[in-house]
């Protein structure tokens, strides 16, 4: 956040917003000379700012996304430990499978709250897509939950978790990537 008063710049290659006091030599996102820099004014409310400014979403995702990229490889772990470490390997499965709904949830939620901040409507074409994602991935986390928390891990139960885990980690790529599209366009007022 800058101060009231202060001067802002905009990098016109890669769109970074820095305050003219901080900038340096290069610009501190693309390393582009100081000279790419244009004046830039604030087109949104100081509320607004203030609520983009924390970044909670962009923080947000990345709990489920860990969660879920993680569990695959810890499944298999599993199939080549020993017996107690593969046991001790699947609880820890068990146990980031029944966090992970709360987190993807949370992350949904700050999401909408994000997009309705950010561009003042949730249909847009990117939010639609992000949201439908979100949904299923809502649905896969539960039934990912469910079927843990009702069978044991193993057999065709491990490969049908690591195969719903691949999915999940699927759909948050396609979200990360179109996120990532939309981190970086212009808010206007």
């Amino acid at each position: 956040m800058t101060a009231k008063n202060e001067t802002l710049t905009r990098c016109k290659a890669c769109g970074l917003v820095i305050a003219e006091s901080k900038l340096k030599d290069k610009c501190p996102a693309c390393g582009l000379k100081r000279t790419v820099f244009e004046p830039y004014k604030e087109k949104v409310s100081k509320r607004r700012k203030q609520i983009m400014d924390l970044y909670l979403h962009p923080i947000a995702v990345h709990f489920p996304q860990a969660f879920t990229a993680i569990v695959p490889l810890l499944i298999i772990a599993a199939l080549f430990a020993g017996e107690a470490v593969r046991a001790d390997l699947l609880t820890t499965v068990k146990v980031l499978t029944f966090l992970l709904p709360a987190t993807v949830l949370g992350a949904f939620v700050l999401g909408i709250v994000d997009g309705k901040n950010r561009f003042k409507k949730l249909l847009t074409p990117y939010l639609k897509i992000k949201i439908a994602l979100g949904i299923l991935l809502i649905v896969l986390t539960l039934a990912l939950f469910f079927i843990v928390w009702i069978s044991r891990l193993q057999g065709p139960v491990l490969w049908a978790v690591f195969t719903l885990y691949l999915v999940c980690v699927i759909c948050e790529g396609i979200m990360g990537k179109i996120g990532g599209k939309m981190l970086v366009t212009r808010i206007n007022g």
